[in-house]
C-alpha cells in the first residue's frame, strides 16, 4: 500500500511538472509590461522592439534605456506633470 501510494505520487508530481512550460513560469508577452495607476487613472507601458508602447501609442527610444529605467524615470516624475503625481508601477 505505502508503495502505492509513493508511485502515485511520483507519477503525479512527473506529471505536473511535464504540464508546466517555459511560458507558464515566465508568463506570456505581458511578461515586458507594467501597470502604471495615479489615483484616477492607469496605463499600460510595454516594451516592443525596443520600443515603448504606452496605452496603445509607439514611443522611440532613441536613448535605448531598458524598461525598468523607463518605468523609474515615469515614478520619479522629473517635470513635476500633474497626471503623474503619485503614479506607481506594477510588473503585469
Amino acid at each position: 500500500m505505502k508503495k502505492g501510494i509513493c508511485f502515485l505520487t511520483l507519477m503525479l508530481t512527473m506529471t505536473l511538472i511535464e504540464s508546466c512550460s517555459k511560458s507558464d513560469v515566465n508568463g506570456d508577452s505581458d511578461s515586458n509590461c507594467y501597470e502604471c495607476s495615479t489615483a484616477t487613472e492607469s496605463i499600460d507601458v510595454c516594451e516592443e522592439g525596443g520600443k515603448f508602447v504606452v496605452d496603445g501609442e509607439t514611443i522611440d527610444n532613441p536613448n535605448d534605456v531598458s524598461l525598468q529605467d523607463f518605468i523609474r524615470a515615469i515614478e520619479l516624475n522629473p517635470n513635476d506633470d500633474p497626471d503623474l503625481d503619485g503614479i506607481r508601477c506594477n510588473r503585469k
